[in-house]
């Protein structure tokens, strides 16, 4: 299953919060073997010692999922904890969910998907070598290593804000095998609209906002047909975003 937030995505999200601290426990099979009155006694009262804890409304724990809010709940009765249990969040009359955000971005809906996480989709890695094409062609790109544990939305050109440093930039970014060119492997890259040319993203990281689907991955019959393409999206990107 392909994540929407990998750790060190949701590590940077929480210290944004002001989270002053993170304990990551590792899921083993001796912890997924505990049952849950275990499971709070050794990890939440001997290790952590807590006071309070915040769960959501569906969480589970202990062996085979068997603990649940209730459960947690008399056992902070017991134990001298408070619990607080996050509701659903609602939108539109649906309840949301981490499934029906990644049915979302598989269809290239990230303006829906974005509206349900409460902030856009976002893509974070460094800039690595491509083949050079899109120099070429007069609209070069960042060719992004994407942690192959995130979920990628639909291919497609999408416009999206990207964040080089304490920078902010347009662009025009594309998720897709090119067909016009016969790649077997999918890319990602982006094209800063208003970046200096003789700037060097290479080995930077960049974290990319999805904001809007423009359209789906084509191939052209030639390179001037796919650069009139590309003049059209950087044009209804910058329509769009300025």
């Amino acid at each position: 299953l392909k994540l929407l937030t990998p750790l060190e995505e949701k590590l940077e999200l929480l210290k944004k919060r002001g989270l002053p601290e993170v304990i990551i426990i590792p899921f083993t099979k001796a912890l997924a073997e505990l049952s849950p009155d275990l499971f709070v006694e050794k990890y939440l009262i001997d290790y952590l010692n807590i006071k309070g804890i915040v769960i959501g409304f569906n969480f589970r724990f202990g062996r085979n999922r068997t603990g649940d809010p209730e459960l947690l709940k008399k056992l902070g009765t017991l134990y001298g904890f408070q619990v607080e249990v996050v509701p659903a969040v609602i939108i539109d009359g649906k309840k949301v969910s981490s499934t029906m955000i990644r049915e979302l971005l598989k269809r290239g809906e990230v303006e829906e998907a974005n509206k349900l996480l409460g902030r856009p989709y976002t893509l974070i890695g460094p800039v690595i070598k491509g083949k050079g094409r899109g120099r070429v062609l007069g609209f070069p790109t960042a060719n992004l290593m994407i942690p192959p544990e995130k979920l990628l939305p639909a291919p497609g050109v999408y416009a999206v804000w990207a964040l080089v440093g304490e920078k902010k930039y347009p662009g025009a970014m594309n998720i897709g095998l090119k067909p016009t060119f016969g790649d077997k492997e999918l890319s990602v890259e982006v094209h800063l609209l208003d970046f200096l040319p003789n700037c060097n993203l290479y080995q930077q990281t960049l974290k990319i906002e999805l904001i809007k689907f423009i359209r789906s991955e084509q191939k052209f019959h030639s390179t001037e047909a796919l650069v009139n393409q590309i003049q059209k999206d950087c044009q209804r990107v910058r329509e769009y975003l300025l």
